[in-house]
């Protein structure tokens, strides 16, 4: 068995910053889950980093991010449009949800470059009813969602597919 190198391993934080080197800096995100607690960690670590990014080169990994909301996750866009450095996004197939629509929000500007796999193709729906219905029998279940997102609606079902396609398989 060849080891697979997409995947992340991260420990309980969701939010990690590392300078890996006088020109490189490294920003990982693993969840915007939209809770209050997650959004008020979410907001304390962006401004205690964010004036030590700096190098002219970022990384910024949203691998297995399972997403959440824009609650979460519109700080970090809001500050990587800023970012005068050149913003490299790293992506697998288990980055969904919010955070596909966070590197959509992100992939055309001019100092960005997504790099990895194909993302899973779940960026419209959302799970805003909070509740699971029983059929009568109580023997199925049916989770509403819904979606008023028109812009997002070509990448549902296919994924965004990084302009470099990095091997799951090799080192890349």
């Amino acid at each position: 068995d060849k080891p697979i190198f997409n995947n992340l391993v991260v420990g309980k934080d969701n939010f990690e910053f590392k300078h890996l080197t006088n020109d490189v800096d490294y920003l990982r995100l693993s969840s915007f889950y939209s809770s209050n607690t997650n959004i008020a960690v979410a907001t304390k670590f962006l401004l205690s980093v964010k004036d030590s990014i700096h190098a002219p080169n970022l990384i910024v990994d949203v691998r297995n991010n399972s997403g959440g909301g824009f609650r979460t996750s519109q700080q970090f866009i809001n500050f990587l449009c800023r970012y005068k450095g050149k913003v490299f996004i790293l992506q697998n197939e288990k980055t969904a949800s919010n955070a596909e629509k966070f590197t959509v929000r992100l992939k055309d500007n001019r100092n960005v470059t997504t790099l990895g796999e194909t993302t899973v193709g779940t960026l419209t729906y959302g799970s805003n009813y909070g509740k699971t219905l029983s059929f009568p029998n109580h023997k199925f279940y049916f989770y509403p969602t819904d979606s008023s997102d028109k812009i997002d609606f070509k990448y549902e079902n296919v994924g965004i597919i990084p302009q470099v396609i990095l091997n799951s398989f090799t080192e890349d």
